[in-house]
This record gives C-alpha cells, structure tokens and sequence, in this order.
C-alpha cells in the first residue's frame, strides 16, 4: 500500500518537474542554436511554421469537407445557412439629397484667435 501510495505521490511530484526541465532544455537548446547560425535558424522556424500551417490547412478542409457531407446545408468554410433576424418589411426607408459642398476661401478671413487671461492662483516666493 505505501509503495502504490509513494509511486503515485513521485508521479504527481516528478512529471510536471520532468515536464518543466524539457522545457527549459529545449529552449536553452534553441537559443544555442540561434547563437551559432541566426539565419539558418530563422530558415529553419520559417520552415517549420509553413508545415505547421499547412497541417492545419489540411485539417481544416478535412474537417469542413466530413461538416459538408454530413449536413448539405452548411457551406465549405464551416458557416451554416441562417435565416434573416430582423424581416425586410421592418423599418422604414429614408430618403436622403445630395448636397454640393461650398468652400470657403481661408485667405479672404484672417483667422481670429480668442486668448484669455491666465489664472494665477499661487505666489511663489524665493526661499533663501
């Protein structure tokens, strides 16, 4: 019993410290790499995004192609045919004119400019 007690008690203590030390290793190894050829590493991370991307671009057509079998009202991105919330007879139509805009010659009016006394409320005296 204790040693079925100290095997699970090790397991949920040891993974995640596991866990976390591979972490820190691949990450450490990584920075190493990068360290050593920049560019050859930024090459590699591209390649490995664009499988990365690809994979999912696979598995998402998967995935809406077995939607799109299974339902033949749903389109191929994955959307589902809905009908409209709000009935086109609802609201009204307002009609609108078009105006022409005027423009008005800047130059011809000097532009006029509003100042306003400062308000000072404090004194400041020199400590010496």
């Amino acid at each position: 019993m204790f040693a079925l007690f100290l095997i699970v008690i090790l397991g949920i203590i040891l993974w995640p410290a596991i866990k976390a030390g591979y972490k820190v290793w691949s990450n450490m190894r990584s920075m190493q790499r990068f360290m050593q050829d920049p560019v050859g590493e930024m090459e590699r991370r591209a390649r490995e995004e664009a499988r990365r991307q690809q994979r999912q671009n696979r598995r998402e057509e998967r995935e809406a192609s077995r939607r799109a079998a299974a339902d033949p009202n749903i389109y191929a991105q994955g959307t589902t045919l809905r009908k409209k919330k709000i009935p086109g007879d609802v609201g009204e139509y307002v009609s609108f004119t078009e105006v022409d805009a005027v423009e008005v010659n800047s130059c011809d009016v000097p532009p006029v400019t509003v100042t306003e006394q400062q308000v000072v409320d404090i004194e400041w005296e020199d400590i010496k």
